[in-house]
């Protein structure tokens, strides 16, 4: 059943996943703890527990970036770099400590006209992505602000094992996923982009210099 169906039970769900997010950071902060205790058994146990909770996270962002809400979310004008820089903190949570993270910013300060809860949900939903492609392993994702004369560029780069060109359409339909073994819904580019259509951008889907995936979103820039 699709997630909006939640809103014909009236149902909120912003307080819910609130709450459960919280839920879930206490849990994957004691993963650590557990991981470095030297009892029998821990290190595994720790690594179980980490895929469950960053599982968990996964899905409680989809949720709330689900809005089937026909009120429309505030728009202002925002600094792009700015607001990487705001939630790269949760960015690095998302991916783990087995994935470096590099911000590559072009000191523009950048601006689009967009929302706040929007823009943030599009971008954690690519690097959930990419923390997916990732699977178990060390990586290494790039996230790019660039401004052109009339763009600006948010992109996110892998070193994963990239998008096969016949299904870099289909990977943006909805419930649509190659990883469905591994608990994909198939919801979080879909999600993405319509995200990208809500701004009047648009998304490209490329292979990345390092041989992974890069997802490329093209905003109108402010005037």
């Amino acid at each position: 059943m699709r997630v909006c169906q939640l809103g014909t039970l009236g149902i909120s769900t912003a307080g819910l996943t609130h709450d459960f997010r919280g839920v879930l950071n206490v849990i994957m902060g004691q993963v650590e703890i557990l991981r470095f205790s030297g009892q029998p058994g821990a290190k595994r146990a720790a690594d179980v527990l980490e895929r469950a909770g960053r599982q968990g996270l996964t899905l409680v962002t989809q949720l709330e970036t689900a809005n089937c809400s026909q009120t429309p979310a505030p728009v202002e004008s925002l600094d792009v770099e700015g607001l990487v820089r705001r939630i790269e903190p949760y960015l690095r949570q998302i991916l783990g400590p087995q994935v470096e993270l590099h911000l590559d910013l072009d000191g523009q300060a950048a601006r689009v006209c967009g929302s706040v809860v929007g823009l943030e949900r599009l971008l954690m939903n690519l690097i959930m992505n990419a923390r997916d492609a990732l699977g178990r392993g060390p990586g290494r994702v790039r996230v790019v602000v660039a401004t052109r004369p009339r763009q600006v560029l948010l992109a996110v780069e892998d070193d994963g094992t990239g998008v096969p060109a016949e299904l870099r359409r289909q990977i943006l339909e909805p419930f649509f996923t190659t990883r469905s073994e591994t608990g994909g819904t198939g919801l979080g580019l879909a999600v993405v982009q319509q995200q990208v259509r809500a701004h009047g951008g648009r998304l490209e889907v490329a292979a990345a210099v390092a041989g992974g995936a890069a997802f490329r979103v093209l905003l109108p820039r402010e005037a």
